[in-house]
């Protein structure tokens, strides 16, 4: 019993795939890629003194003290 899930007279034009990761998987996602543009590259990396600089600091501006545990 399906429950109103699946209508029984459009069971003639329905397809069931039975698939694993390794084939599903690249699929679907060479289909995400090509349906929306690329972003741009954030490059982490190359700014991390920047933002380790800019962490350390929100750090020290809400602990002033330290606490042991």
């Amino acid at each position: 019993m399906s429950w109103g899930k699946v209508d029984p007279n459009k069971l003639p034009d329905a397809i069931v795939c039975y698939l694993d990761s390794t084939v599903a998987l690249p699929m679907l996602t060479h289909y995400a890629l090509a349906r929306h543009k690329t972003r741009k590259l954030r490059r982490l990396y190359d700014r991390l003194p920047e933002l380790l600089e800019k962490e350390t600091k929100e750090y020290w501006k809400h602990n002033r003290t330290y606490r042991s545990p």
